[in-house]
């Protein structure tokens, strides 16, 4: 059997071409699509929804303080909603108007890449976005799936938290040094509240005199 020179030309196209495709490296017929989702706060004890929306969380949970704004974490990811691989492409997260991240990355196919942030959020009310492909440097079939947006509240300001030392108990007939042992010395506080409990009274008791 004799092939002519066309033939076999259009059988070695048709190889490198499918060869091409498993690599991942030729898109075919399909379009891609990436999208965002998934952006939730998350802090000590409370974490937002898995949505877009709105969030609250409180002050106190924040993972550190810095001139007067509340430190949590965020996370959100970027799946590739398609059967081919995607080139690189930026994903640009802010907050409040300012840049939280931007991250160039590329998506092998129906893969998911999870994103960790910080943000510097203010008591009140705060926007976060994330848009990715910031670019356009993907054709895709969907571009509205590119953008999300969050309204976070923070409850509470956004410094520590002042711990007030505990009261403890002791008896009105204890002399003084048996009201420093039931009261337990508390390095944070010099001066001990101590509940009376006959009188129900709180009294101070200084461990320095």
């Amino acid at each position: 059997m004799s092939y002519t020179k066309a033939t076999i030309a259009a059988v070695t196209l048709f190889a490198l071409s499918q060869t091409a495709v498993a690599a991942g490296n030729l898109q075919s017929n399909e379009t891609a699509d990436i999208l965002v989702g998934g952006l939730a706060i998350e802090t000590g004890t409370h974490s937002g929804p898995v949505l877009n929306g709105s969030s609250t969380v409180y002050a106190k949970n924040a993972s550190s303080y810095e001139n007067g704004l509340c430190v949590f974490n965020t996370n959100y990811l970027i799946h590739n909603d398609s059967s081919i691989k995607v080139g690189t492409f930026l994903t640009k997260m802010t907050y409040n108007g300012k840049l939280g991240n931007n991250s160039y990355t590329t998506l092998p196919a129906t893969n998911i890449k999870n994103f960790a942030w910080p943000v510097k959020l203010k008591p009140g009310k705060n926007v976060i976005k994330v848009h990715t492909d910031h670019q356009n440097a993907i054709t895709e079939n969907n571009e509205i799936n590119n953008h999300l947006t969050k309204t976070v509240t923070v409850v509470g300001q956004c410094q520590p938290q002042i711990k007030k030392p505990a009261v403890k108990q002791f008896k009105s007939s204890d002399t003084r040094s048996q009201a420093k042992g039931d009261c337990k010395y508390d390095p944070n506080s010099a001066v001990l509240p101590c509940l009376d409990v006959k009188r129900k009274k709180i009294k101070l008791i200084d461990p320095f005199k």
